[in-house]
């Protein structure tokens, strides 16, 4: 069905889950063609141990991610898209984003892949900002048309999470 699902613990016990879903954007497939055809909403799910655990950084955390990471474009070939969106319930959406982004630029083979993310301001009562972006490879024949589409499909989709 186009959905993935992988899951480990590390040595401290915190249980992590990545999920690659095919079907969650498949509403807007007319809409945004280029971006959504073979695109995977990304996730990353992260389950402490105990609810007072200080997380810190873990290579292998880091490795494992990325490592499935690649595995996915193995599976799904270099047109595949993941697009993610930080977490925002808990207002560390920005720590968030600013990890994966050193995470990514740190693993050996980043080279292979353009990483476009952007922070997108959600005004209301309390304003809020998201931060969502997408990996693709850069073999991938359309990259170039990619970003344009991804620029539009963010503030539509931020929009639509506002309204």
């Amino acid at each position: 069905d186009g959905n993935y699902s992988y899951t480990f613990i590390t040595d401290n016990s915190t249980i992590y889950s990545i999920q690659f879903d095919l079907s969650f954007y498949d509403k807007y497939l007319a809409e945004f063609p280029l971006l959504l055809s073979n695109g995977y909403a990304f996730s990353i799910f992260c389950k402490p141990a105990t609810l007072d655990e200080k997380k810190s950084f873990d290579e292998g955390i880091r490795n494992t991610i990325f490592m499935i990471v690649w595995k996915q474009y193995r599976y799904c070939g270099d047109d595949a898209v993941l697009l993610f969106h930080c977490e925002p319930s808990d207002n560390r959406q920005r720590q968030r984003h600013i990890l994966f982004g050193t995470w990514f630029r740190s693993v050996e083979f980043s080279h292979e892949y353009k990483k476009e993310s952007l922070e997108v301001e959600v005004s209301g009562e309390v304003p809020q900002k998201h931060y969502i972006g997408y990996i693709a490879k850069k073999t991938n024949t359309k990259i170039d048309q990619l970003e344009e589409e991804f620029d539009k499909f963010s503030y539509f989709m931020i929009g639509a999470k506002s309204a």
